[in-house]
């Protein structure tokens, strides 16, 4: 009887292990928003930085990156879980995006009324923009890792 819950106990340690294995290499730990959330500071910060036209060409050359190692790292993972967390994240951000992008213009338009927003204001809208990217990447990472409060005993 003894031995029979000593194998119960190991065979759930074991799985236990093996689930938290998965989580850590499979597309639920959090790598690419956190990544995405990178891309967008470091573009937009590139439009304070540089000239319209060049800092629009260098994002759009490390957007196509960006997508690029997403592809091939999804593609690489050991684990292909059947269920996607945030599946609609990226979908959800754009319109976000779009919100904060359009958002800034306006306002820097209207309160500065000048050729160029302020330097600054392309970061301050990165910032604003990234930080959903940041804070669900880092709230997967967390589950994954096992240290978040949504994992199971």
């Amino acid at each position: 009887m003894e031995t029979e819950m000593q194998q119960a106990r190991e065979a759930l340690r074991t799985i236990a292990e093996a689930e938290s294995a998965a989580r850590r290499h499979g597309p639920n730990n959090g790598t690419v928003p956190l990544v995405w959330g990178v891309v967008v500071l470091v573009g937009m910060i590139g439009f304070d930085l540089m000239p319209g036209q060049i800092a629009a060409l260098t994002l759009g050359l490390i957007a196509a990156a960006a997508s690029l190692w997403t592809s091939v790292y999804n593609w690489r993972l050991p684990v292909q879980p059947r269920k996607i967390e945030n599946k609609w994240l990226f979908a959800w951000w754009a319109l976000f995006h779009a919100a904060v992008l359009m958002g800034g213009l306006a306002l820097g338009s209207h309160f500065w009324r000048a050729e160029r927003m302020q330097p600054g204001a392309w970061t301050v809208m990165g910032l604003v923009d990234s930080a959903p990217l940041f804070y669900i990447g880092w709230r997967m990472r967390r589950r994954a890792r096992g240290d978040g409060e949504e994992t199971r005993p």
